[in-house]
């Protein structure tokens, strides 16, 4: 029975993936165009991989991905407009730009890894982003007009530009990530580089640098969970229970 549950749980993502129609998270929060997304409250959570792109019509939510992927080819998520939203756990995969941000919003502990563009944060401000390994993209981060903005604690190494940025100033924030492309040294040990790492963005009329004084000297790691686990964790318990109860059974029989 193990070997047979197990064999089970090792193949459910051999499908042919299909890209469905546009999910919504509507204004009155409900949800449209999918069965994956379990709403309680404000919060959203996946229930399953997703193969569409959702557009957020509602502030101040939270949308957990619970370890499963959001693949397609487009845009992921759509948050312009938003405000107060925050998007973590979700496995971005293939996607044109992972995630277009409103203000106020928190992006934590995702993985955006192999597309055009990670993330974008377009006309906005105050946004947190944490905790996210923003891998082998075209451009990892893409300010355009927006300030204020604090990127700290997550992993950055891009294809071609770390950050891309257009009309916005040097007054976001970038403090304690860590740079692929980074090439100091921690002689001290205390797990920062001893220099700064600077990080360019073009205005039009010169390269001005941003800079991240406290750089990581090893890469921030969000543990992957595959999808499948919390279903072999459940089988596994349920063997467990039983062949307890087989073996109560039995003793009673003896007894008997």
């Amino acid at each position: 029975m193990l070997l047979l549950s197990l064999a089970l749980v090792a193949f459910p993502n051999v499908e042919i993936v299909k890209a469905g129609g546009t999910i919504y998270i509507r204004e009155d929060g409900t949800v449209g165009g999918t069965d994956k997304i379990l709403r309680d409250g404000n919060l959203y959570t996946f229930t399953g991989d997703v193969y569409s792109p959702i557009v957020v019509e509602k502030d101040d939510i939270v949308i957990d991905g619970a370890g499963y992927t959001l693949e397609g080819n487009d845009l992921g998520i759509n948050l312009i407009g938003r405000r107060g939203v925050k998007i973590k756990n979700i496995n971005f995969s293939n996607w044109w730009c992972g995630i277009a941000s409103g203000n106020n919003c928190t992006i934590e502990g995702n993985w955006i890894k192999g597309g055009n563009m990670g993330i974008q944060l377009k006309f906005a401000g105050r946004c947190t982003i944490i905790g996210n390994e923003l891998l082998d993209n075209f451009i990892d981060v893409d300010l355009i007009d927006s300030y204020d903005n604090n990127i700290t604690g997550n992993s950055i190494g891009r294809l071609v530009w770390s950050m891309w940025f257009q009309h916005s100033p040097g007054d976001n924030y970038f403090d304690g990530n860590y740079w692929k492309e980074y090439k100091g040294v921690d002689d001290n040990g205390d797990g920062f580089g001893d220099t700064p790492f600077t990080v360019y963005w073009l205005s039009e009329d010169k390269d001005v640098g941003c800079y991240d004084n406290h750089p990581l000297m090893e890469p921030i790691v969000v543990p992957e969970f595959p999808s499948w686990t919390p279903l072999l964790t459940t089988l596994i318990a349920f063997l467990v229970v039983a062949v307890i109860y087989r073996q109560k059974l039995s003793r009673r029989r003896e007894e008997q």
